[in-house]
């Protein structure tokens, strides 16, 4: 998984995230508006749903969870844009 998009970031996102600083600029901010969207959306959740009785509970995952989680993390664009951010650190250059 971590090399998958390690090479995907290093490949694509990290040349253009370096080569535009204000993709870079965009990014950052596309990614605290998501966050701030998912801390909402958590404050909203948690005052109006009631607590799960047992009997309501979800069901356990079917499958390998190896594999799911990479499914998981390789079709989830925040990992690509996390791991982009870790290659523009590391890349030697003028920053």
């Amino acid at each position: 998984m971590l090399l998958v998009w390690g090479v995907l970031a290093v490949v694509g996102l990290a040349a253009v995230l370096a080569a535009s600083a204000t993709a870079y600029t965009a990014v950052k901010l596309a990614g605290a508006a998501y966050l701030v969207l998912l801390g909402i959306q958590a404050l909203l959740q948690s005052r109006r749903a009631p607590s799960r009785s047992a009997a309501g509970a979800l069901a356990p995952p079917r499958g390998n969870p190896w594999r799911t989680g990479l499914v998981g993390n390789v079709h989830t664009i925040l990992t690509a844009l996390w791991l982009g951010g870790y290659a523009l650190l590391l890349s030697p250059g003028p920053y």
